[in-house]
């Protein structure tokens, strides 16, 4: 039986990617798990997509980042607000591709749910937000519909965009689900966000900027990482502001195991 890999944040750092298959050396025989996040950041996305597109034992949660993609892919939208996060490298990359190929893409990623469970485990983008644990089961059955992503009430747009359950968690203030979730969404800096419980991990650790890209597997808990993202792109910069968004990652590094 092969192990449950979970991959964090990948924002078009497909040379990353590459790296941590290796590293994990990847088989068949594994479920493959991603909490998130393909594109936007660095100039690969392309390059993930076909990837796990290929791939039969691949499943994929949608992330915000996601959201924008899928509707650049089926509809070439291009709010602002994407281009600047890192929007205008992804269109870049995707437009290598042709329009038949494109669409293929808007259909795969049109697929992956908000929440997957496996096990007793629930992955998901963001967080729960305020659902409970039968209701994110029974959401992890519902086929995504684009037009409440849009609707900062839907469950979709909430559970991709929830940082309150991670937040809260440092705070003391979480009270945990009682079942283990695994997220990613927001950056912490070279190793993932275990709760003492072990009921959260977070595991974006950054791979959008300058950090490794995470895989885990959650069954023996063995971590799989690259370098940092920035040093398979020399010079290149996945997002304005950089040193900003590297400068509030937080580091937990101390706690961990």
């Amino acid at each position: 039986m092969g192990r449950r890999l979970v991959i964090g944040d990948i924002h078009g750092s497909y040379r990353a990617l590459m790296r941590v298959f290796e590293k994990a050396s990847v088989s068949y025989d594994d479920e493959v798990f991603f909490v998130g996040d393909i594109s936007d950041g660095y100039p690969e996305t392309l390059e993930c997509l076909r990837l796990f597109y290929s791939m039969s034992n691949f499943h994929g949660v949608i992330g915000n980042h996601d959201f924008w993609l899928t509707n650049y892919l089926s509809s070439r939208e291009t709010p602002l607000i994407w281009l600047g996060q890192g929007g205008n490298h992804t269109v870049t990359s995707i437009d290598k591709a042709p329009k038949r190929e494109r669409l293929m893409y808007a259909e795969f990623l049109s697929s992956w749910p908000y929440v997957l469970k496996t096990g007793n485990d629930l992955i998901m983008h963001g967080g729960p937000a305020d659902f409970t644990v039968e209701e994110l089961e029974e959401i992890a059955g519902i086929k995504r519909h684009a037009y409440e992503e849009n609707d900062r009430t839907s469950p979709g747009y909430r559970i991709a965009w929830d940082r309150n359950y991670f937040y809260n968690t440092l705070d003391g203030r979480q009270k945990h689900l009682e079942r283990r979730i695994i997220t990613g969404h927001t950056p912490v800096r070279n190793r993932p966000y275990i709760s003492k419980d072990g009921l959260l991990i977070n595991l974006d650790t950054g791979a959008g900027f300058n950090g490794p890209l995470t895989m885990m597997d959650i069954d023996s808990m063995e971590i799989f990482q690259s370098n940092g993202s920035d040093t398979y792109y020399p010079g290149f910069i996945p997002r304005p502001g950089m040193e900003k968004h590297i400068a509030e990652m937080i580091n937990f590094e101390e706690n961990l195991f």
